[in-house]
């Protein structure tokens, strides 16, 4: 659902009074997506470089993401984003034998 903040809600009689200043607003959206099986509920679109640096916090450094069971080279991350629904699966890389 939107959540639509005035920007100069304290001010907003006073500011609609003077012509000369632009009154605005911001709308806010909220999605929910799955990461790794678990819900996540995020403010707006984002992208999947976005996602780590600020909802999931994690370092994304021998990490691969899917989205939709779709595999996403890391260099496309800053272009793709996230959209509301989306499944996201995170594999740490692992040495072993």
């Amino acid at each position: 659902m939107p959540i639509t903040m005035a920007v100069f809600s304290f001010f907003d009689p006073f500011l609609r009074a003077i012509p000369e200043v632009i009154y605005f607003t911001k709308t806010y959206s909220r999605m929910d997506i799955t990461v790794n099986n678990e819900p996540l509920q995020i403010s707006g679109s984002c992208s999947i470089s976005q996602l780590f640096q600020n909802h999931i916090q994690i370092n994304a450094a021998g990490i691969a993401v899917a989205v939709n069971q779709t595999v996403v080279p890391k260099e496309n991350w800053d272009e793709t984003f996230i959209s509301s629904g989306d499944h996201i699966i995170l594999i740490k890389a692992t040495q072993g034998g």
